[in-house]
């Protein structure tokens, strides 16, 4: 191989844009860049053969510290998996594509529960939002300061696009919803 030999990028997806995350993990292995660890921000690669690797997305029910994250983890190094990184309840996990499909939810019932999962999350950073919002609101009713009231306007800056990614995440798990009825 020739040329550079590792890669640093920084991209940021939301919750909701976990599969467009996805797609583009899988569209640089296909570039010949593997994925070699991340935060869900800084994305770190190293040169490969093209197409070498499959990388997914996960959101488990339970953290990866604890005694059913290392039963998963183990359970998905014994499939030929690798854990990559991890942020915010998300992780990376890559698998060599010459091993077979690597796929984590086959069945509509999993990618529901991934869906549902996801949608937690943002639930509550929704609602988070939302507490900030008033707050901010009610300082900014309560102060003499002119500036304070740019305050609550930039929470809505944040409250928006969460609700805005919730609404993603509703209709694409509608969509799941009504396949599953279908296939049932």
């Amino acid at each position: 191989m020739s040329g550079k030999e590792t890669k640093t990028c920084f991209k940021s997806y939301a919750a909701w844009q976990y599969q467009e995350e996805e797609d583009w993990l899988n569209k640089m292995a296909s570039q010949g860049w593997a994925l070699e660890r991340t935060n869900g921000f800084v994305h770190h690669f190293r040169r490969c053969e093209p197409g070498a690797w499959i990388v997914r997305l996960d959101r488990p029910a339970f953290a990866m510290s604890s005694p059913e994250g290392q039963e998963y983890l183990a359970m998905l190094h014994d499939c030929g998996a690798e854990w990559v990184g991890g942020v915010n309840g998300w992780i990376y996990l890559r698998r060599r594509a010459d091993q077979g499909e690597f796929s984590l939810y086959s069945d509509l019932a999993g990618q529901e529960h991934l869906l549902l999962r996801a949608r937690s999350q943002m639930l509550l950073a929704l609602a988070l939002a939302f507490v900030g919002w008033l707050g901010m609101l009610t300082l900014a009713l309560c102060s003499s300061e002119s500036f304070m009231a740019i305050y609550p306007v930039l929470y809505l800056s944040i409250f928006i696009p969460v609700a805005y990614g919730l609404t993603r995440l509703n209709r694409r798990l509608k969509v799941v919803r009504r396949e599953r009825q279908l296939h049932e």
